[in-house]
């Protein structure tokens, strides 16, 4: 007695879910099959263990992810685009925003309010 045939699957879809980042529970689910069906079939077409096939199409998607943004950062027009400049200096090069220094109050409106400038703490100044 034969079994079914098997169900088509869309590798391109597969690949674009992979690179994306999503489970293999949700990518079946959205393929209509089954967590283990899909991972035979995977097994079955590239010769390797579903994590190993999916942790390199998850790799290769963040690689274009980067690659994308940066080309939008650098974008020919002069200066790019300003917020993905600063989004990947963050992220890629560890740069970061230099914290608020606390300014003095205004005495004025200390003294209105009773409060004597000696009492007041000396500003923090995160380092």
């Amino acid at each position: 007695m034969a079994g079914r045939p098997d169900k088509e699957i869309n590798w391109e879809k597969l690949d674009l879910y992979l690179m994306s980042g999503a489970s293999q529970k949700r990518i079946a689910d959205s393929l209509c099959l089954h967590p283990d069906t899909l991972r035979d079939r995977v097994k079955e077409k590239y010769g390797m263990e579903y994590s190993i096939y999916s942790a390199a199409k998850s790799q290769e998607g963040r690689l274009l992810l980067e690659a994308a943004m940066l080309q939008k950062a650098l974008k020919s027009s002069s200066p790019g685009n300003t917020q993905m400049l600063i989004w990947l200096g963050k992220v890629k090069l560890g740069q970061r925003e230099l914290p608020a220094i606390n300014p003095m109050p205004n005495f004025s409106d200390l003294a209105k309010n009773n409060v004597n400038p000696e009492d007041i703490p000396e500003p923090e100044v995160d380092e």
